[in-house]
């Protein structure tokens, strides 16, 4: 009896001594806290991590809900808090309070309120407001306001037509790194910062109009600092289509068909009204020429011609080159441009009022004739104040300047035929109707030295018409 006693004390001993410290670990107690005084709110329950029977344990510190509050687990400090009010949207949001940065942030309430986050000023800046978002930026006169360069503004009246497919250009202080544009025909434009502002990096951007509209645009320059310049308001028109004739786009090169003008004696179209279409812009040429009957019997004829045309606003020549040797009944095309006598280098030109052409055609017999033609035509059109066109051609901005030239031209010849020689007057009121495309002829004979001839010009006339305002 007395062994057996002995037996279970010696049991219990050995049992006490399997943890003789008595302290559990988290992994042995399973509790899912570790960092005593840590809280945490489970729904409106604020819990804190206590130790309990030797385990690091989450128990109930309160009940928020008691008082009417609610647990909130703002930013590392979960506490009960009563109704949240935020008083700044969205959350990272930025603003200038005075020279000051705000940031919107997690107040200790758990409610969002503005933080000062910078002082500008530590740093010499400013603080500035953006589309979005508040920096601190450098000076901010250091940007200077956009110009437009393209449509122009409408001022004192005179509105500005564009084409339908533009874009609009501006200039700006070289510290501009990219613009906020606004192009609508809703005008005035809405303050900036707004959503209709369009972002771009280059002081360019493409708009496609309408006809008949006024529209307004306005430029906010900005600098990689921030710093924003915004412009006036410019304003412009389009115009109302014309339908009366041809569109100046792509109306270089002659109509595919030409309508025979029987005589430019016959009634003319009465031109439509202003508001309709600009002053008609036109183009004239000699397509071909035909020998009818051949001046030099012998060795068939070479013709050459100056044809000049004078408007009130300006005056344009050409020489055309010599033809090859043509015989009776035969025909010369000549080609584009070098055949152009009005609307030369691609540019259809409104005459201004009525048009006068002259036409002064020879036979060649003596080749360097035609060059000492070609070489006065240099020195003559320069001295007027010319400049090149196409082919052998010149334009003057002077009225009356192409005569003078075509004169002295004219009186170096010795050796060649001077055969042809005809002028007419294009009245403006028929310039309209010219524009759809028409051809006519200047034919003359004669007889010179026993010899006949008879020379026919095949002249192409075609244009356009700007939309006006």
């Amino acid at each position: 009896m007395r062994k057996l006693l002995y037996i279970l004390i010696l049991a219990l001993w050995v049992t006490s001594c399997d943890d003789s410290s008595g302290n559990n670990t988290n992994n042995e107690c399973g509790t899912p806290c570790t960092l005593q005084g840590e809280r945490r709110c489970e729904s409106d329950l604020l819990e804190i991590c206590s130790a309990v029977d030797s385990c690091m344990q989450w128990v109930l510190y309160t009940d928020c809900a008691l008082v009417g509050e609610t647990c909130t687990e703002a930013g590392d400090d979960p506490r009960c808090t009563g109704e949240c009010t935020n008083h700044c949207t969205p959350e990272n949001a930025t603003r200038c309070e005075g020279n000051q940065l705000q940031t919107c942030e997690t107040a200790t309430d758990g409610c969002l309120d503005w933080a000062v986050t910078q002082d500008c000023s530590d740093n010499e800046e400013t603080c500035v407001e953006q589309v979005g978002n508040a920096i601190c930026a450098v000076d901010c006169e250091l940007a200077g306001p956009a110009v437009p360069t393209d449509p122009l503004p409408a001022a004192d009246n005179n509105l500005v037509d564009p084409g339908l497919t533009t874009a609009l250009t501006w200039s700006a202080d070289e510290s501009s790194t990219h613009f906020a544009v606004y192009f609508s025909d809703l005008c005035p434009p809405p303050d900036y910062p707004d959503s209709s502002f369009a972002t771009v990096l280059e002081p360019s951007l493409p708009v496609n109009l309408d006809y008949d509209t006024a529209y307004c645009w306005q430029v906010v320059a900005i600098t990689d600092g921030g710093c924003e310049s915004v412009s006036e308001v410019w304003n412009f028109e389009t115009g109302t289509q014309c339908t009366e004739a041809p569109s100046c786009t792509d109306a270089l090169d002659p109509p595919s068909e030409m309508t025979h003008f029987m005589s430019l004696d016959v009634p003319p179209m009465a031109p439509p009204p202003l508001s309709l279409c600009h002053e008609p812009r036109l183009r004239l040429s000699v397509n071909h020429i035909t020998v009818h009957e051949e001046f030099d019997d012998m060795s068939n004829d070479i013709v050459y011609c100056i044809i000049t045309a004078e408007s009130p606003t300006r005056s344009e020549i050409q020489v055309l080159a010599p033809t090859p040797a043509m015989d009776q009944g035969e025909s010369y095309s000549y080609s584009m441009p070098s055949n152009i006598f009005w609307g030369q280098t691609d540019t259809l030109v409104a005459p201004g009022g009525d048009l006068m052409i002259t036409y002064d055609c020879f036979e060649q017999d003596d080749p360097s004739e035609y060059q000492d033609i070609i070489d006065t035509l240099g020195t003559e059109a320069t001295s007027a104040g010319g400049t090149p066109g196409d082919g052998n051609g010149w334009i003057f901005n002077t009225p009356g300047a192409a005569t003078p030239v075509a004169a002295a031209m004219i009186a170096l010849n010795s050796s060649d035929d001077y055969l042809l020689h005809a002028q007419q007057i294009i009245s403006a009121a028929d310039f309209m109707a010219l524009t759809a495309g028409n051809y006519w002829t200047v034919r003359k004979s004669g007889t010179m030295s026993l010899s006949d001839w008879d020379y026919e010009l095949f002249i192409y006339a075609w244009g356009c018409v700007d939309n006006a305002i």
